[in-house]
């Protein structure tokens, strides 16, 4: 059986077309730059938290090598100043890894608010297309019905159906 497509009458078949389309096409980008934007942050987070971890291991080493250096017997002054030194150095840069991490803390805060903000947004113009659909949806329903009337009207009864002797 060979199936022939229906033609459509374009006159009578309309196409929603939201007039915001390219504002949304900017949304939507927006919030995926904000999504990549925070998760770069939380990769930064990552690689700080290893940081941490590495110098925290570092700064006990350092602690178990000045241990055993400073144990009863014959000490050895220099190195024990340079496994005090090297606690120092470690120290130092624990606290600067804590400064980076509370200022990294408030930009991902930051970057979390602009996604949040940026996908409020985007749901605001999908929920205006929608309703815009919606009532075009409507319009659409109510001019098939007067078409669909007129037609009705211009038949005799009688072609109708309806006809009665």
């Amino acid at each position: 059986m060979i199936r022939h497509p229906v033609k459509e009458d374009r006159r009578t078949m309309a196409r929603f077309d939201f007039r915001l389309q390219p504002l949304v096409k900017l949304r939507e980008a927006e919030r995926d730059r904000c999504r990549q934007e925070l998760a770069q942050a939380y990769q930064a987070e990552l690689i700080l938290a290893e940081r941490q971890q590495m110098l925290c291991r570092d700064m006990e080493e350092a602690k178990n090598l000045s241990r055993s250096k400073s144990r009863p017997g014959a000490i050895e002054v220099n190195g024990l100043l340079d496994a005090h030194r090297y606690e120092l150095v470690l120290k130092t840069q624990l606290h600067h890894l804590d400064l980076q991490r509370e200022k990294l803390e408030v930009e991902v805060e930051r970057r979390r608010q602009a996604l949040i903000a940026a996908d409020q947004e985007l749901r605001i113009l999908e929920k205006l297309r929608e309703r815009r659909k919606e009532e075009f949806r409507r319009e659409q329903e109510k001019l098939d019905i007067r078409q669909l009337d007129e037609i009705a009207s211009r038949c005799p009864r009688d072609e109708r159906g309806g006809g009665r002797p």
